[in-house]
């Protein structure tokens, strides 16, 4: 049974190589060879055959025959079969199949403009205003996001609502597109949009109205309430309530309304919402509470927990080297995560244990010299001048760390010969002072 096996399985696989190898060569000629003979032939058929049914006034017949023709260089080089469609579409202007066909051939090529007269003719042929806006959002769409064009899309958004102002459909769209502009009008476009939904979708429109840029502070906190006064199954407009409180110095209020947010919130929210909630409380000085937010963000992956593991390497003075070098591996994992607020924090501490251990190999270093009695220059050891480059960079968070960083370069450097770049940036921090 067992050599019967392996005979089939090295068949299968003989069989699938030659078969491989015939696709990507004979049949990749076969299918060159049809496009390049037989099709243009059947090309110049079904066009000939178009003209001469359109000529006889037969225009479904005529449009038919295109349809044919792009059917077929569908299957082997579809941007062939972009001008039959639009012959098709020509000969019957109302065919839904050709319009849409041809508008999917358009965008695929990027071809915005054309597509654009496409949809505006169909805009204009179609029999109700609820159809004819919607082409005239889908104008919106794409002068917006292909086109950079707020212009045409204003323009777009302005002709879909006058013709169906009361359609949901309509609306959100329409406001969706002005808040993707920038422009002014979103807000009260929101506004509208909330004003005739109910339920969800009301909640979605309040939602949407809070994220607005520009909107005024208490209409932002305005609509988060409402949103969660009408069950609000989300973390956002709890999140929006407390970075609000945070900002405006109410660190318990925002505590509780981050712990609103995570009683609602998807799993992999809960991270940067822990992070968040030890922010606010260790700003109000419940460090307890603090650390227990922190310590359940470090449990997680990703950035929240490697920020959370720095803002706990802060709250826990360092005793020994080792704890020194652990909290320095949270701290600088961090720095490059967090946001200038944050890194403003976190820098004071992480210079500290940067010159610390600098410090110390300063001193290790010059001991081990004078005990070897070793003449001529000695260089400072590298790992201390990795420490102090890092603490450089942290400078501009805290300024008045440049003396503290300066005399431990100056402990590093002052006495060789072979660092004259870095007995340059000593003596620059010593000038600033």
């Amino acid at each position: 049974g067992m050599p019967i096996g392996l005979g089939v399985i090295v068949f299968t696989i003989v069989i699938t190589g030659i078969y491989v190898r015939r696709a990507n060569s004979e049949f990749d000629n076969l299918t060159e060879e049809l496009k390049e003979a037989v099709l243009p032939e059947l090309d110049q058929l079904f066009t000939e055959l178009a003209e001469s049914q359109s000529a006889a006034g037969e225009l479904d017949a005529a449009s038919a025959a295109a349809m044919a023709a792009a059917r077929l260089w569908m299957v082997i080089d579809p941007r062939a079969a972009t001008p039959c469609l639009a012959r098709a579409l020509d000969h019957r202007p109302d065919s839904d199949e050709a319009a849409d066909l041809l508008a999917e051939r358009l965008a695929d090529e990027q071809r915005w403009t054309d597509l654009i007269r496409l949809l505006r003719s169909r805009a204009a042929a179609s029999p109700d205003a609820a159809s004819a806006a919607r082409f005239h959002l889908r104008v919106a769409r794409i002068a917006h996001e292909h086109m950079a064009d707020a212009a045409v899309a204003t323009t777009a958004l302005e002709r879909a609502f006058d013709l169906a102002p009361d359609d949901a459909h309509v609306m959100r769209e329409r406001a969706a597109v002005l808040t993707a502009l920038g422009a002014p009008e979103a807000a009260h476009a929101w506004r509208l949009v909330a004003s005739g939904a109910a339920g969800h979708a009301k909640i979605e429109a309040l939602l949407a109205l809070a994220d607005v840029a520009g909107i005024d502070d208490k209409d932002r906190a305005a609509a988060w309430r409402e949103a969660i006064e009408l069950g609000a199954a989300t973390a956002r407009p709890h999140a929006g309530l407390a970075a609000a409180a945070d900002r405006d110095g109410r660190h318990l209020a925002a505590a509780e309304h981050w712990r609103a947010a995570l009683r609602v919130a998807a799993t992999e929210e809960r991270p940067d919402l822990e992070l968040s909630l030890g922010k606010s409380l260790r700003a109000a000085h419940s460090l307890d509470a603090a650390r227990a937010a922190f310590t359940r963000a470090q449990a997680a992956d990703g950035a929240a927990a490697i920020i959370a593991g720095a803002y706990l390497a802060i709250e826990r003075p360092a005793h020994n080297p080792r704890e020194r070098d652990d909290a320095l591996r949270a701290l600088v994992a961090a720095a490059g995560l967090c946001s200038s607020d944050e890194q403003a924090q976190l820098a004071p501490v992480t210079i500290q244990l940067l010159c610390q251990r600098a410090d110390a190999s300063a001193v290790t270093s010059a001991a081990a010299a004078s005990a070897a009695a070793a003449s001529g220059p000695r260089s400072a050891p590298e790992g201390a001048l990795a420490d102090i480059a890092q603490a450089i960079a942290l400078l501009p968070w805290v300024p008045a760390a440049r003396a503290t960083v300066g005399d431990v370069l100056w402990r590093l450097v002052g006495n060789t010969t072979d660092e004259p770049a870095w007995i340059d940036r000593a003596v620059e921090l010593a000038d600033d002072e």
